[in-house]
């Protein structure tokens, strides 16, 4: 008997490449490399809950801006940074919209309006 034990380690973003890519395959969506790319960084990225949220209150609790709030931020912001909000505006409604949109069905924001607000921004 064998007691040797065989581990494998992946790195978070070799296993959402392989994640993006089969469900691209899977949903017969051509598309270009760099886009591929863009999807494995930001699911990498939100791995990490904190990314997903922008300060913690006094009592420890995270909070996040709404979208409406991150918009009107961007809208009123210099050039520069307004890209930048708007850029995270649109990854947050994306991993919003793609890892939870289930819930919305029991909310009153729905997932239509974290697309149509990603797709805004983007």
């Amino acid at each position: 008997m064998n007691d040797k034990k065989t581990i494998f380690f992946v790195s978070a973003k070799d296993y959402f490449r392989d994640v993006v890519d089969n469900a691209l395959e899977k949903c017969k969506v051509k598309t270009f490399p760099l886009a591929q790319s863009y999807l494995t960084d930001l699911l990498q990225n939100y791995i990490y809950a904190h990314n997903l949220y922008d300060s913690t209150t006094e009592d420890g609790k995270r909070t996040r801006e709404t979208l409406a709030e991150m918009y009107l931020k961007a809208q009123n912001s210099e050039m520069h940074l307004k890209t930048e909000l708007l850029k995270k505006l649109g990854d947050v409604s994306l991993y919003v919209s793609g890892f939870f949109g289930d819930s919305f069905s029991r909310k009153i924001i729905d997932v239509d309006y974290y697309v149509n607000m990603g797709e805004g921004a983007y």
